[in-house]
């Protein structure tokens, strides 16, 4: 079930949206009565949605409050409130809120804000998981193709050391393994067994 935070300073406003939820079967988790209590519940409470007012009293409106909980919070956050002017739709913008919804407002506005709102935060969740994982993916396949690309050079090195070791050191006998030709014996590979010897003077 759906958990929402009300902030609304107006206690008859939030007693009649907290009915509305009710009524919708959400779970409302709280509500508070300024943007200093909306944070702190905010993050106390760490509801899915924010029913935020944008004037109240105190030192911090609606829409700081918002800007403060989206930094550490991924909750939507819809505003509720009496002023459309283009100063607070602007600065509402920043936040990018799921839904700004002028009051006086009534029931079915209420629950399809809701809705929207909810289901706009639950894709945008599965995206970030999706975008998440292919990250991993692609780190991981990295990480793979370093590690091949470091075996192939230490490959490379090994068989330099060994062509240099079979062209310098006098009275190396080659055996031959199976399937192999008289030319194979004039840089022997690695599929050959050497038999090194010293010459002995009496």
């Amino acid at each position: 079930m759906p958990r929402i935070l009300i902030v609304d300073d107006d206690y008859t406003i939030k007693l009649e949206l907290e009915e509305m939820l009710t009524a919708a079967d959400y779970d409302v988790v709280g509500s508070a009565e300024n943007g200093t209590q909306a944070v702190e519940m905010a993050h106390a409470l760490n509801p899915d949605l924010i029913l935020m007012d944008i004037v109240m009293p105190g030192e911090m409106d609606g829409i700081t409050a918002a800007e403060t909980i989206k930094q550490k919070s991924d909750t939507a956050i819809v505003f509720i409130t009496g002023y459309g002017d283009p100063e607070y739709v602007e600065r509402a913008k920043v936040v990018e809120p799921l839904g700004y919804v002028m009051k006086p407002f009534d029931e079915k506005e209420i629950r399809a804000v809701v809705e929207i709102a909810l289901y706009k935060r639950d894709m945008e969740l599965k995206l970030e998981e999706v975008h998440e994982r292919l990250e991993r993916t692609n780190l991981d396949l990295q990480e793979e193709i370093a590690a091949r690309k470091k075996i192939e050079r230490a490959l490379r090195e090994s068989e330099g050391k060994y062509r240099t070791l079979s062209a310098n050191i006098p009275g190396m006998v080659y055996r031959a393994m199976p399937n192999t030709t008289a030319q194979d014996f004039e840089v022997p590979p690695f599929s050959f067994f050497c038999v090194i010897y010293k010459r002995y003077s009496f």
